[in-house]
């Protein structure tokens, strides 16, 4: 019984779709508040592309997914320091061009990378990378 519970789910494993993964790289890592940097963003089993570009498909007719397509396409959501605020960047482009907030604290800070849905749903389990920057005077 025991195997076959076993092969059972290693058949649910095998069939599942690939889940998506991310990395990330901030150029130059040291910046100015106010200042620009590029972010470079690389995605497995995931497409980026601009929800534009969704909402022009879905105009067509090309695009019927229901709370936004197909759940390996998106973009993702640029965060300085903490998910609880709101993004700095919504992209699906890389390199992207990231502008550290002014008033941001000279020290070490943390750019986080979320890929989100077409709609801008988070995707579940949770798809993200984390990029050290230091911000001087």
């Amino acid at each position: 019984m025991w195997c076959r519970a076993l092969s059972m789910g290693l058949l649910l494993w095998a069939c599942s779709p690939p889940h998506p993964t991310i990395a990330v790289r901030a150029e130059p890592s040291t910046v100015r508040a106010g200042e620009s940097l590029q972010v470079h963003v690389t995605v497995s089993d995931f497409t980026l592309r601009s929800p534009a570009q969704t909402h022009a498909l879905r105009l067509e007719g090309g695009d019927h997914g229901e709370g936004g397509g197909d759940p390996n396409q998106g973009h993702y959501h640029v965060y300085l320091d903490s998910l609880e605020t709101n993004p700095i960047l919504q992209d699906h482009r890389s390199p992207a061009t990231v502008v550290i907030p002014i008033g941001t604290s000279t020290g070490a800070h943390a750019l986080i990378v979320r890929l989100n849905h077409d709609d801008h749903r988070t995707i579940v389990p949770h798809v993200q990378a984390t990029a050290a920057i230091t911000v001087t005077r």
